[in-house]
């Protein structure tokens, strides 16, 4: 608890007695098993590290990086993008003796992982020749409204050249 101030006026009071810091961000720790803040890293002069950024990937490769962190013991946090998707979401380091443990780990995962995905979406690729005979009227839709956007886009000037 603050000690009270007997400066006389309010300005005063705030100059001798500054609001009390409260913690930028609340996570989990994993390895403490407890709430931390932003704080705690301040007092421990320790910076954390960013070790993968999650904006717009998918939950599943999430939750096996998340899982891949916890086999193998690593002291991580996760942050989210926040309400308005703005912020870093990703894993964060908080000893920098385990960034390259980290980085190896998980560059192994993402070649494993890219290999898997490749292997499950291997001929399902579409190109225009395999859509036009599979769906010849949705193409010809499309190619008929590409080029009423392209005949309106470029009227005006044919008009203009033509009139001279």
């Amino acid at each position: 608890m603050r000690p009270l101030c007997i400066c006389g006026t309010s300005l005063i009071a705030k100059l001798c007695h500054p609001p009390i810091q409260k913690p930028k961000q609340i996570f989990y720790s994993h390895r403490h098993g407890r709430l931390a803040s932003h704080l705690d890293f301040v007092h421990n002069n320790a910076m954390p590290t960013l070790l993968i950024k999650l904006n717009n990937a998918p939950i599943d490769e999430v939750a096996e990086i998340y899982d891949l962190l916890e086999s193998n013991h690593i002291d991580f946090y996760e942050t989210d993008s926040g309400r308005w998707g703005i912020s870093v979401a990703g894993f964060w380091l908080r000893d920098d003796a385990q960034v390259p443990l980290a980085k190896q780990l998980l560059d192994d995962y993402q070649q494993q992982r890219s290999e898997r995905v490749r292997e499950e979406n291997k001929g399902n690729t579409d190109s225009f020749m395999r859509r036009l005979f599979r769906q010849p009227a949705m193409v010809f839709i499309y190619l008929l409204g590409i080029l009423i956007v392209f005949y309106i886009t470029i009227s005006p000037f044919l008009v203009f050249f033509i009139s001279k």
